[in-house]
């Protein structure tokens, strides 16, 4: 292998490493590792090798399919905002590679074959393509948006905007080829598309951002509504515990006066008459006074509702982020939880919902599950939905899924085959060994 065949390869290969670069910085990774990367280079590398020096019937545009496929395979975005990156990828590219080429070919006066020869000439063009196509990613990838706030329609039409700025470069390239003395109106369309693709690319970022905040308002009117449900909840629980120490006295008062009229037996079987007919306080050891008394309130509304709540800890560890966060989280999952179970109970089966909480090494587990209605449940995007009417369904499962992945863990939401029974499961890792004396 000659020298300048290992520099074409090498050159194909940083291309295919920016191409991966990319893409793990605008879609959200969830598997993979340098191996994949590496694979998914090479891949690029190869394909473009081979379409440089066979002839192949099919542009070299079919290389983005590569990179398309490795998002599918690390990312668990959703399927249309891979398809998104993948465009504009492909759009950067054509775009950028084709101005490098056009003004060497006008500004320089070289024609295509003479860029294709082995001469200095193709290793300034190449050269150029490459710092400036490194320039570029490097910049639109250095403060990366994450994926799913944009809704289908407003993403749909920046999917046809990108395809239709890949058409146009690749058919400019053509025209081009075949009409070199045209040169600078050419350089001028590119030019009008490369600005044309930024500034959808910058008006993709405002629209995100607007929808961010959207989002995040929705969540803070979610989050003030459980506020207001919570403290309903704390105020009927001691309105409830101030019945209970008033019906104490009053039995207390009976008990007394049987004790002292000499009916000693008789009080016994009062007292354990009583005990039997007053309602039990649940009462839960978690390792957090706050998660506690959470549980205490969710508990009895589940109670009061008729829904069994089943709880089980294998760890006396507090949960490894911010309480209150993890609060919002467990009160958005048991809400859910709590409100499926009775709709379940509507369609004449068991309301039931088990929550549990353990440590594996240096990871701490929630578990939540749930009986619901087959077909009471839809999805939009990555959220799931019940189909009750209103406004606000979906934000308790994306809130909890934002404090989830702030805390730098995972959440996972899936109905069971039959629709009966919903799972969830959140895994947040601790901070460091030394940092935590729990066991």
């Amino acid at each position: 292998m000659d020298g300048w065949i290992l520099f074409e390869i090498c050159v194909n290969l940083f291309q295919g490493a920016l191409m991966v670069y990319f893409m793990r910085r605008h879609v959200h990774a969830c598997r993979g590792n340098r191996l994949t990367d590496a694979a998914c280079t090479a891949a690029v590398g190869f394909f473009f090798t081979a379409h440089q020096y066979f002839a192949f019937s099919f542009t070299d545009t079919v290389v983005f399919l590569l990179p398309m496929a490795y998002a599918f395979y690390f990312s668990d975005d959703a399927w249309y905002f891979k398809v998104f990156w993948t465009f504009v990828l492909a759009a950067i590219f054509g775009g950028i590679v084709n101005a490098v080429l056009l003004l060497f070919m006008t500004a320089g006066d070289a024609t295509w074959s003479k860029l294709m020869a082995r001469t200095g000439v193709r290793l300034a063009y190449v050269g150029a393509s490459n710092i400036s196509l490194a320039l570029v990613v490097f910049l639109l990838s250095h403060h990366p948006r994450s994926n799913g706030t944009l809704s289908w329609t407003a993403l749909g039409i920046f999917v046809a905007l990108n395809g239709t700025f890949i058409f146009i470069i690749n058919q400019l390239f053509f025209i081009r080829t075949a009409v070199p003395e045209a040169g600078l109106h050419f350089i001028l369309a590119n030019a009008c598309l490369l600005g044309c693709l930024f500034l959808s690319l910058l008006l993709y970022e405002i629209l995100s951002a607007y929808a961010e905040k959207q989002e995040e308002a929705e969540s803070e009117i979610r989050t003030l509504q459980l506020t207001h449900q919570y403290n309903a909840e704390i105020q009927e629980m001691y309105a409830q515990m101030l019945a209970w120490r008033h019906d104490a006295k009053n039995q207390i008062a009976t008990m007394r006066a049987m004790i002292e009229q000499g009916g000693l037996k008789e009080s016994a079987q009062f007292w354990e008459a009583w005990q039997k007919s007053a309602p039990a306080m649940p009462r839960f050891s978690t390792g957090c006074l706050a998660v506690d008394a959470l549980l205490t309130t969710k508990a009895l509304s589940m109670q009061k509702a008729g829904v069994d709540f089943h709880f089980v800890s294998d760890t006396n560890c507090p949960p490894p982020m911010d309480i209150s966060d993890f609060c919002a989280a467990l009160a958005n999952l048991l809400d859910n939880a709590s409100e499926a179970a009775q709709r379940a109970m509507r369609a004449h089966l068991k309301g039931y919902v088990k929550l549990r909480f353990t440590r594996v090494y240096e990871m701490f587990y929630l578990y939540c599950d749930n009986s619901m209605a087959p077909g009471s449940l839809r999805r939009k995007r990555h959220e799931f939905l019940t189909t009750k009417e209103g406004t606000g369904h979906g934000v308790g499962i994306r809130t909890t899924r934002k404090i989830v992945y702030q805390a730098d863990g995972r959440s996972y939401f899936e109905p069971a085959g039959d629709e009966r029974e919903f799972h969830v499961m959140l895994a947040i890792p601790y901070a460091s060994p030394k940092e935590d004396a729990c066991v």
